[in-house]
């Protein structure tokens, strides 16, 4: 009986579909391995910490996992001083139903793929151990630059006055070895910068992963978007299909799956 037992390439398959409004992940890699020679060599070497290395198993008859992995998300809210529901200040509903949207696609209710055996669930506990509901309300309109320009999604990009992503991680992130961390953001770069992006978990590893996470503009994380679903995948260390197309000016590189677009082997074993 044929398994298909590469985890990366059920993940990739909606991943590459999904009509996201623009993504920063391309642009954020290239200037972390023009700028950071730790990231660069960690970048190089991607294929030693993944290597195409069997995660899942799921039958051809029922395309079900054998093991369906739980993973506990904390939203950061890091609003302007809204009430609740109003602006950048999305509800708690709002939020449940962004989380359902994204179980459904990797769970392929939503989607032409397969249940690639990953779930997220709201964090029950907090760093603490106290009771939460896995969203944490920040109001962010006391930080220098960030009600009147946003984020700077990159050091010395966008509009002057932004505040760091950094800055935002550094301030709120919990423990990233507990939770994964996303953040819902005014806006990027004065309103020019991209709708989300996300770390792969591996870029920081010298230092804990401390930026691990994906990063949103409010208006952009919602049920019916494909956009969080997307940054997630970047979270698992997929890269885009089209990755070394030069921003869209060429077609990239196809010759070895190991080192060219997503970096992802495709096969299967009987």
């Amino acid at each position: 009986m044929k398994k298909i037992i590469l985890f990366y390439f059920l993940l990739i398959s909606f991943i590459a579909s999904a009509q996201i409004e623009e993504c920063g992940f391309d642009y954020l890699a290239k200037q972390l391995f023009e700028t950071d020679s730790s990231i660069r060599k960690i970048m190089l070497n991607k294929n030693l910490y993944t290597n195409n290395t069997p995660i899942n198993q799921f039958t051809e008859e029922d395309g079900e996992p054998e093991i369906v992995y739980t993973i506990p998300v904390v939203v950061h809210i890091i609003n302007l001083g809204e009430a609740i529901g109003v602006g950048t200040n999305i509800s708690d509903s709002h939020v449940y139903s962004a989380i359902e949207g994204i179980n459904q696609r990797f769970s392929n209710i939503i989607g032409a793929g397969l249940d690639i055996g990953i779930q997220f669930c709201l964090a029950q506990r907090d760093p603490n151990g106290d009771q939460t509901n896995g969203i944490d309300r920040e109001d962010g309109s006391g930080i220098v630059g960030y009600g009147e320009y946003g984020v700077n999604y990159f050091t010395g990009d966008g509009c002057d006055g932004g505040v760091l992503h950094t800055t935002i991680s550094n301030l709120y992130r919990w423990p990233v070895d507990d939770y994964y961390n996303i953040y819902i953001l005014n806006t990027f770069d004065c309103g020019t910068g991209p709708a989300a992006f996300a770390y792969s978990p591996f870029w920081f590893a010298d230092i804990g992963n401390i930026y691990d996470g994906s990063y949103f503009e409010y208006n952009h994380f919602s049920e019916i978007s494909t956009t969080p679903t997307h940054e997630l995948g970047h979270g698992f260390n997929l890269y885009h299909t089209f990755s070394g197309d030069g921003g869209g000016l060429y077609c990239p590189v196809d010759t070895n799956c190991l080192i060219d677009g997503d970096q992802v082997l495709r096969y299967t074993t009987t």
